[in-house]
């Protein structure tokens, strides 16, 4: 657990009352029809198909009481210690759940943790009413993933007290005044609490699942649909859509930034930094977007190849500038090629190196990778490298046959990976082409 002592220069604790804190209207949040199957089915799936062979018991559904309740607050501010007594009927009827596809009672935990989060944040508003004095001392305790419950909601409002003190304080730090900061804090904890609202049931589930698969071994999850498919969208380096990056900005959607040559790019109409405050799919009525979840967003601008989508969109991100301006646009598919793997002749910074060298960064083990890493390779080659280094730092996984491929790349005939299945079994997966592509120096 660790703890930021202050400077004498800047802390004080401060006694005095606040005014109650309005408490902002909760969602009761239930499981939907289709969780029931789709539990049911990966529960199946994994106690036949994981290599650790697992069994479906108490001991199992404490594992994953203890990973949910984690899950819903890590940090043990949230929550009291008599909730927390309280969700210790359900520790063992995670195996019942996963059995019959009934999560009743974790979305009564996520419900109530919910709560407590608002009154949190609303609580942390009103403490903004006054300002703080960093004349004396005090301390913040900001990993507490081990430390004990919250006895009553008084030590909930000191935990609180100190935390609102200590994000004032990096503001002041970093130059802000005292009106700057409560601004920036109060709009931070009303975004907080108005992304908390937006949560939807499907989200409870995928912590749900995430927490009992995460039980059996750290590298098992599960995706709910909306991730399967942007996962697939990145083993494939592309999508469907108008390629445009975007991010949520107080209630509305925000173009970040255009794919070069993509659909909204070759508009010449829509920018960095416009607003999207209505989506309107081919000629149908526009739908006010305004306050929307990004991804629910994100999801009505998608489409497939060839159809139209339109945006109401205020250029410049200017409220004040009047009328909307409306664009249509036909999707295409979108090749992320800031994604790709790229090569590129080393230049050394600090001495020379002698050596004319080639580095090839892969970020991922996507789809389709072997073919680029040889246009990669072959292209180095023209320029004569002297050895080619292949850059795997960041690189966080992917396709598993994809990786035997791009291997096979730089060795003749092997075996690459073992891979242990259900039952004890073991699978070899191995290069048989029996063809090197490179075989030059390497260091990977």
């Amino acid at each position: 657990m660790k703890k930021i002592s202050s400077l004498a220069a800047f802390f004080l604790v401060i006694g005095s009352s606040v005014a109650a804190p309005v408490i902002s209207p909760v969602p009761n949040l239930a499981q939907e029809p289709q969780h029931a199957t789709a539990s049911k089915r990966v529960t199946n799936y994994f106690t036949r198909e994981h290599y650790l062979g697992l069994r479906i018991d108490d001991e199992l559904s404490s594992k994953v009481f203890d990973r949910y309740l984690k899950s819903l607050d890590f940090f043990r501010n949230v929550l009291l210690k008599s909730d927390v007594d309280g969700f210790e009927k359900y520790r063992n009827e995670f195996d019942n759940g996963l059995a019959k596809g009934q999560f009743d009672f974790a979305y009564q935990m996520f419900n109530l943790s919910m709560t407590r989060r608002l009154e949190r944040y609303d609580y942390a508003i009103s403490l903004l009413d006054k300002p703080f004095d960093f004349t004396g001392k005090d301390s913040y305790e900001f990993e507490r993933e081990d430390a004990p419950w919250a006895a009553d909601v008084a030590q909930l409002n000191e935990l609180w007290r100190q935390k609102v003190k200590f994000d004032a304080l990096n503001l002041k730090l970093a130059g802000k005044t005292a009106e700057e900061s409560t601004k920036l804090l109060k709009k931070r904890y009303e975004n907080a609490k108005k992304r908390l609202l937006q949560t939807e049931s499907e989200d409870v589930f995928q912590i749900v699942m995430n927490s009992y698969a995460r039980s059996i071994e750290a590298h098992t999850s599960y995706l709910s649909p909306r991730n399967a498919e942007r996962f697939q969208q990145e083993m494939n380096l592309s999508l469907e859509g108008i390629g445009a990056v975007l991010q949520s900005d107080d209630d509305f959607t925000v173009i970040m930034s255009l794919v070069p040559g993509g659909p909204a790019d070759m508009t010449k109409k829509i920018k960095p930094k416009d607003k999207i405050i209505g989506v309107a799919q081919g000629e149908e009525e526009f739908v006010d977007v305004v306050g929307w979840r990004l991804d629910d967003v994100v999801d009505l601008i998608k489409g497939p190849k060839g159809s139209t989508v339109r945006l109401q969109v205020l250029v410049g991100g200017d409220a004040s500038k009047g009328v909307p301006t409306q664009i249509s646009i036909v999707r295409d598919k979108i090749r992320l090629e800031d994604r790709a793997a790229k090569a590129e002749v080393l230049e050394p910074k600090l001495s020379p190196l002698g050596k004319k060298i080639g580095v090839i960064n892969i970020p991922s083990f996507y789809n389709n990778l072997t073919e680029d890493v040889k246009k990669e390779i072959a292209s180095l080659k023209q320029q004569n490298v002297d050895g080619i280094i292949v850059d795997l730092r960041g690189n966080g996984g992917g396709s598993l046959p994809e990786a035997v491929s791009l291997t096979g790349l730089f060795i003749d005939k092997c075996p690459v990976v073992q891979i242990r299945e259900a039952g004890n079994r073991i699978g070899i997966s191995q290069d048989q082409d029996g063809s090197v592509f490179y075989n030059g120096p390497l260091t990977v």
